[in-house]
């Protein structure tokens, strides 16, 4: 009873998801980019998956293996927890995937698909520069779309490859 309920909820969430707020945010901004130079290592959180992720061969800890690898190669070096926190700026990336099955059709099911990358680091402030705010995301780039099951995956991809081409372009190899 509880997912019937819940469906509509989503559903709707999802949608609302879509609509563009005036909340203020990081993007994928040249100024928002910027906040990626100088950053040589960071740790990485790929926050916890539905378990409908699954079933298409998609665990959280095979995401962060995957999103680990894929930054090691492109030349960005990765942080346990604790080494991030004796680094300057204490940088994290956070992965975020929500996926809700939106219906059938001729036996292929598709989802609403959300992923959401964000680089979070401590700032200061410019009008009191002794004043460390933490985690703050000054990244970040958020994909919405209806896809088909099997590709979650790519949907994924995508997210982690605009980051590491954001990344590049201030962090030239």
């Amino acid at each position: 009873m509880y997912h019937v309920l819940r469906r509509p909820f989503m559903i709707i969430a999802a949608f609302a998801l879509l609509i563009p707020t005036s909340t203020g945010h990081a993007t994928d901004g040249e100024s928002e980019r910027e906040t990626l130079r100088g950053v040589k290592a960071l740790s990485v959180i790929v926050y916890d998956l539905d378990y409908e992720f699954e079933e298409y061969g998609l665990t959280q800890d095979k995401i962060q293996k995957d999103l680990e690898a894929k930054l090691r190669t492109a030349g960005i070096e990765v942080l346990s927890k604790e080494e991030r926190m004796k680094v300057s700026g204490t940088p994290r990336l956070d992965l975020m995937i929500g996926a809700l099955r939106a219906f059938t059709a001729k036996d292929t099911e598709f989802y609403f698909i959300s992923t959401v990358i964000k680089l979070r680091q401590d700032v200061y402030l410019e009008r009191m520069p002794k004043s460390r705010v933490s985690g703050i995301a000054t990244w970040s780039n958020t994909r919405f779309g209806i896809n088909f099951a099997n590709n979650i995956r790519s949907e994924v991809d995508g997210a982690i490859d605009k980051f590491i081409t954001a990344y590049l372009s201030v962090n030239p190899k």
